[in-house]
């Protein structure tokens, strides 16, 4: 409240001055005090905006999103066909999408409202060369069913999702990119349950992150996700990326598979790679495979499988590859390659190959599993491990690795051996337990490493138990063959193939006794060697080159034969005549 004093001795006409003055005054600090009131009105309203979320204010409802898309133009005065149609259901929230386009030229963009589900059922091709054919943001789902195609021929991605809330599921139905842009690409989550997202040369369902916090989700629960030409079937540079396979098949091949011409041995396909730091992939199921010629089916530095299938079928094709301070871990299902590459390869240094179930195995001249680098371990607790041509079992190359059986069956079915040590630097191999086995190669080869043998099974043909051309090879220092380790020697160069039961003829072991191994049958049909070093070291160790029968039955008695010469009986003299 302004408050004026009275100047009784002011003349009049000073006074009508006074007055105006201080009106004026009155009135210049009433609108100032307006003005503060407006800007702070403003600067809350700004700070209510602010707090807000920004991209809320983009989010499209099933209405709106019907609206977008039965509005948009395809074409953009090209040569495109067709419109789509949108029909939103506000009941459950859904945007189903129909029609027929081809030629499409412009890229459909919207973000969706929490909880909103785009359906797409329409047959959309593009040959887009600015841009993606969709674009999608926001917390909602773009779910492809069956009888929905997307499909670009262009040089960018089919299907565009930027937004780490974002999911993109196909339920069926077909997206494919047929020039060197993606299928799918997405910095959030990605589900494939049925259909088949395909792609030529580029990658069909790639992991995208625009911020270092992105955690971005692909998940195959059946269908089919290919790679035909070059690049990769999944793949993510992004950090801390999951990728799960339970079940479908994930496949990538070559612009070559034929080993006919050398000369060119064609692009280098991935099933799945998975390149960044913490990221993962899990099988449980499911089929992964590379049949490039120099493929492989999973490049990752953290790998499980549980169950299912891995495997590369191209002739220098690798089922695993782990390129540094990564785990792979098999507890379950079949690793395999067939050719000329290792099954599984640790390039890196720190690598850790931990085996508790399932089955490794190669069928080349390339071994099953390949240690490359320096530090690496290598843990065997179950499972089979095996290399069925003339590669080894294991083969490590790489300085201070250690490798330790504690379980399982390490096998060279072939010629070559069952482990191989090349390391010019210290290197550890023990065996606690299971068998450890070859056939013409050696069980245990090494050149320089402490081999220490506490109990389990180890054998290989040969007429001793270590040296040149026998079960085990040390260089630089003879074998620990400590507690109840069990070595055995089969003379198979002897040539006989049937044994005696219970008998001991052509087998020699570390132990001295040389009833410790002894020829047996398990079963009906099942033929090998019982072997026992000690309670804890008991078993049977099956041979399918042999045959054991049981010894023969001796004849009864049946008291002292007649050796009494029988009586000559002269015949008649009328037939002598005759």
């Amino acid at each position: 409240m302004l408050i004026r004093r009275k100047n009784t001795s002011t003349p009049a006409t000073n006074t009508n001055a006074g007055q105006l003055s201080t009106n004026s005054a009155q009135t210049s600090k009433t609108k100032t005090r307006q003005l503060i009131s407006m800007l702070l009105a403003i600067a809350v309203a700004f700070s209510l905006f602010v707090a807000l979320p920004q991209q809320a204010f983009a989010y499209s409802d099933e209405t709106e999103l019907a609206y977008i898309i039965n509005h948009f133009n395809p074409g953009n005065g090209g040569p495109s066909t067709g419109q789509l149609t949108a029909v939103a259901n506000t009941t459950n929230h859904t945007v189903t999408v129909t029609g027929t386009v081809t030629g499409a030229k412009n890229t459909l963009q919207f973000e969706m409202a929490p909880g909103v589900t785009v359906i797409w059922k329409a047959y959309y091709l593009g040959s887009q060369v600015n841009g993606n054919m969709i674009n999608i943001t926001g917390p909602g789902c773009f779910e492809v069913q069956i009888g929905g195609t997307l499909l670009n021929s262009g040089t960018y991605d089919s299907i565009a999702a930027f937004d780490t809330t974002t999911t993109v599921k196909v339920n069926g139905g077909y997206v494919g990119a047929l020039g060197t842009g993606c299928a799918i690409i997405s910095a959030g989550k990605v589900e494939v349950n049925s259909g088949t997202v395909a792609s030529t040369s580029g990658n069909t369902i790639k992991a995208y992150s625009c911020c270092p916090e992105d955690r971005p989700e692909i998940t195959i629960n059946g269908g089919a996700v290919r790679c035909t030409e070059s690049g990769n079937a999944i793949y993510t540079f992004v950090d801390y990326t999951k990728i799960i396979v339970n079940g479908g098949f994930v496949y990538s091949t070559g612009t070559k598979t034929n080993i006919g011409d050398m000369s060119a041995l064609g692009t280098m396909n991935t099933a799945i790679s998975a390149r960044g730091r913490e990221t993962r992939v899990t099988i449980n199921g499911g089929c992964v495979e590379s049949a490039a010629m120099q493929g492989i089916a999973v490049f990752s530095t953290s790998f499980r499988i549980f169950g299912g299938e891995v495997i590369a079928t191209g002739y220098f094709g690798s089922a695993i590859v782990s390129n540094g301070v990564g785990t792979v871990a098999i507890l379950g299902g079949t690793v395999s390659a067939s050719w000329f590459k290792p099954t599984i390869i640790l390039y890196g240094y720190f690598d850790s190959l931990y085996i508790d179930n399932g089955i490794v195995s190669s069928y080349g001249p390339a071994p099953a599993i390949l240690s490359y680098g320096d530090d690496n371990e290598i843990e065997i607790d179950g499972g089979l491990v095996i290399a069925y041509g003339s590669g080894d079992a294991i083969i490590n190359e790489g300085n201070y690795v250690e490798i330790r059986i504690y379980n399982g069956q390490i096998v060279a079915n072939g010629t070559g051996d069952a482990i191989h040590n090349n390391a010019v630097n210290s290197a550890k191999i023990a065996i606690d337990h299971g068998t450890v086995c070859a056939k013409s190669g050696y069980a245990i080869y090494s050149e320089k490493a402490v081999v220490n043998i506490h109990g389990g099974f180890v054998f290989a043909y040969g007429t001793s138990i270590l040296g040149e051309g026998q079960v085990i090879r040390v260089k630089h220092a003879l074998p620990n063959l400590l507690g109840n380790s069990m070595v055995c020697a089969w003379d198979q160069a002897a040539g006989k193939t049937t044994y005696i039961e219970n008998t001991t003829v052509h087998l020699v072991n570390n132990t001295g006794m040389a009833e410790n191994t002894t020829w047996g049958k398990l079963g009906d049909n099942q033929y090998g060697i019982y072997f026992s070093n000690t309670s804890a070291n008991t078993g049977f160790f099956p041979i399918d080159e042999i045959k054991v029968v049981p010894p023969k039955p001796l004849l009864p008695f049946t008291g002292i034969p007649d050796k009494s010469i029988p009586s000559l009986e002269v015949p008649p003299l009328s037939l002598l005549d005759k």
